[in-house]
């Protein structure tokens, strides 16, 4: 697979997140986000010690073998490496991006930014891709300060590796997300919440796929018929 032609092509990043939902619960969500039609499923354990997370990585890769969604693994891109991920996600704590690379060359790496300039910062460094928010307060990042919607449209102006707007995005809040500039989308609690899982990614897709504002409310409206 062209793991860089996949994630330019990618809009519904999905985590996989053992905070919200337990690790023997792992096929039965992927297998739901992959019928749901997620684009990227990250596998984050921040509860588990390492040897844990490589097993959770393991059980992840054989599970996506077939399809094009990407996998990345949180944190350790060593776990990546040898799980046989497609890519790391790391904080902006997690390390130098350039030795990183060095040492993993075949890795996507994506980046955690909270602001314009370390959007920028992160582009320059290397990174393949950045999550930028949180948008809206949540519990997955409890005690980090909502950013809002303001800084979207000129992130996308200026930064062009692809975005992934993160943080307390729901499919009520989606439009309001895309209307402010967003094209691609990272949800946790949004999805492993939901009652449906598979259905809750066919809509959140629906939306991302839309062409205009006027296409994602007649989405958005006929979801709920």
């Amino acid at each position: 697979m062209n793991t860089k032609a996949a994630l330019a092509a990618a809009r519904l990043y999905t985590i996989f997140d053992t905070g919200y939902v337990p690790s023997e619960s792992l096929e039965k969500i992927l297998s739901d986000l992959l019928s749901g039609g997620a684009d990227i499923i990250q596998i984050r354990a921040k509860n588990l010690p390492k040897r844990d997370v490589l097993q959770l990585g393991k059980r992840a890769r054989s599970l996506l073998r077939g399809y094009s969604t990407l996998l990345i693994i949180n944190d350790y891109a060593d776990v990546a490496q040898e799980s046989g991920a497609d890519g790391v996600h790391l904080g902006q704590e997690d390390g130098d991006l350039l030795q990183i690379r060095s040492t993993f060359p075949t890795l996507l790496i994506g980046r955690s930014t909270h602001s314009l300039q370390q959007a920028k910062a992160a582009e320059q460094e290397g990174a393949d891709y950045i999550g930028f928010g949180p948008l809206f307060p949540t519990p997955t990042k409890a005690g980090r300060p909502a950013i809002g919607l303001g800084d979207l449209a000129e992130l996308h102006r200026t930064v062009q590796i692809p975005v992934f707007a993160i943080g307390g995005i729901k499919y009520h809040n989606l439009p309001q997300v895309l209307a402010a500039g967003a094209r691609r989308v990272v949800l946790v609690s949004g999805i492993l919440q939901a009652a449906n899982i598979v259905k809750e990614c066919q809509r959140i897709k629906a939306l991302l796929q839309a062409e205009s504002f006027d296409d994602i409310r007649k989405a958005a409206q006929d979801s709920l018929c």
